[in-house]
């Protein structure tokens, strides 16, 4: 799970990018492992804030289902 710019390259996720994983996340298996892919090799992601919104997108759709 991660962020792609037009440039096509990685950025921390955004909230728009939560909301837009949020809208297919339904249809995401809860036995599918995801991958996260923050950029911490130049301290560019706070790992802690990329698991949260990574949380927040299966977050919402728990909420919608159960």
């Amino acid at each position: 799970m991660s962020e792609v710019n037009t440039a096509s390259r990685h950025d921390p996720i955004s909230l728009n990018a939560v909301a837009a994983f949020s809208r297919v996340a339904g249809a995401i298996r809860e036995e599918v492992p995801i991958v996260l892919e923050p950029l911490i090799d130049r301290g560019q992601s706070d790992v802690t804030a990329e698991v949260e919104r990574a949380r927040a997108v299966f977050a919402a759709v728990a909420a919608t289902v159960g």
